[in-house]
């Protein structure tokens, strides 16, 4: 098991891999880095639920070590950053931008770079879009993975395409249930958890966390994950959805909030994903104004989590084309004085 360590001073070459636990608006919180040279472009990956690390699972793509520093973060209530101490006044919008934007600085400081690639998955998707749109001196390129646009939206055609599903298979208990449920808006995160279930098994949408024993053995082989920290994912969910649960529902709408990106975008989407949906992705990548470029990806075999499903093809697409917008990035040095 790595131990936890105070990261040390940077050598041009050399490599990094520490766990670490810095404070981000007022509550401590940790993040793992990974890379064989310290000099080549951090990338921040912001994962979803909220309160589901991604940290335990990214191993799995381990090897983008070669081409970035890998920082994962178990954002305020998630996995290793859990404490039974956090209540609701500890979780809003506002603050995770806020705790992402202390980290992003933490980032530049520490290996003297302008800037970081976020790569933000589900609710961290919508997560890194605002913080990218609000703070853009600092993000050299953005990565949407099962990118989140406008929940309520995206539960209105979760629903009508479950209800399609269960009727085209014959699925006498998911109708019942679904027509029992009835169409969103929901005012429970039980319902809205029912729902993405049913959309997920009727779909074939695989990898959801809780319930797909393949996250339990991924997590079992994290070289960076006890199972005391094991025993904290749950925790976190539970704590996340209990506190912040309606905000990030009737919160996001990128539609509105991120209508124009200034950095490369590039969006990696699910075929079968039911729960950010593609529908819904290709429509808010087309509205999206990005006069430095975007990209539109279908993985065809995947759901809701691209970069496990198919993560060789994720991995190429990040040491090539995402890693050479970065690379290529050399406009002035701003993020010092914006800070």
């Amino acid at each position: 098991m790595l131990q936890a360590t105070q990261p040390h001073k940077r050598r041009v070459t050399e490599k990094v891999d520490f766990l670490h636990t810095l404070t981000l608006g007022g509550i401590e919180q940790t993040i793992h880095v990974h890379g064989n040279n310290s000099a080549a472009p951090v990338l921040l990956f912001l994962h979803g639920g909220p309160g589901l690390p991604h940290m335990p699972f990214a191993h799995v793509n381990a090897e983008l070590a070669q081409w970035f520093v890998v920082v994962h973060w178990d954002q305020r209530g998630a996995g290793k950053s859990y404490s039974p101490a956090l209540h609701a006044a500890h979780f809003s919008i506002e603050q995770f931008v806020s705790d992402t934007h202390e980290l992003i600085l933490w980032l530049c400081e520490r290996f003297k770079q302008q800037r970081v690639t976020l790569v933000g998955h589900s609710w961290g998707s919508a997560l890194g879009a605002i913080v990218a749109a609000r703070y853009p001196w600092l993000v050299a390129a953005y990565v949407g993975l099962g990118q989140v646009t406008n929940l309520p939206a995206a539960e209105r055609v979760r629903f009508q395409l479950a209800l399609e599903l269960a009727r085209a298979h014959e699925n006498k208990t998911a109708l019942d249930t679904l027509v029992r449920l009835g169409p969103p808006p929901y005012h429970t995160p039980r319902q809205t958890d029912l729902l993405e279930r049913w959309a997920c098994r009727l779909a074939g949408d695989c990898h959801r966390p809780l319930a797909d024993p393949r996250f339990f053995r991924l997590a079992l082989s994290s070289p960076v994950y006890s199972w005391l920290d094991l025993i904290k994912i749950p925790l976190g969910v539970r704590c996340s959805e209990r506190c912040f649960w309606d905000e990030i529902v009737r919160g996001i709408d990128l539609f509105r909030q991120v209508p124009h990106l200034e950095m490369p975008a590039y969006f990696l989407i699910g075929r079968h994903d039911v729960i950010g949906t593609h529908f819904l992705a290709r429509r808010y990548f087309d509205m999206l104004d990005a006069p430095r470029g975007k990209t539109f990806i279908t993985f065809d075999r995947s759901g809701h989590w691209p970069h496990l499903d198919e993560s060789d093809r994720f991995r190429a697409i990040l040491a090539s084309s995402v890693r050479d917008a970065c690379v290529a990035d050399t406009s002035p040095i701003r993020w010092l004085q914006a800070a």
